[in-house]
């Protein structure tokens, strides 16, 4: 079976949406971008080159619950 790029990164938005949710951080937009080439590899933990973009509000609370699990 094979999964292309655009389930994987659907998966994966979907998977961090749930985190975020459960960590009761408010979500306004998810999405992925690719921003370097892909690690050639076939291990699991080889870096994808692409960065997760996470919309908020502009909000102390909000921001300071995202910086603690260390998102940028």
């Amino acid at each position: 079976m094979t999964v292309e790029n655009g389930s994987i990164d659907s998966i994966t938005l979907k998977k961090l949406a749930g985190y975020l949710d459960s960590s009761m951080l408010y979500v306004a937009s998810l999405n992925t971008e690719q921003e370097n080439p892909p690690r050639d590899c076939k291990a699991c933990t080889c870096k994808s080159g692409k960065m997760i973009y996470v919309s908020t509000i502009n909000s102390d609370n909000i921001v300071a619950g995202y910086l603690e699990p260390g998102f940028k």
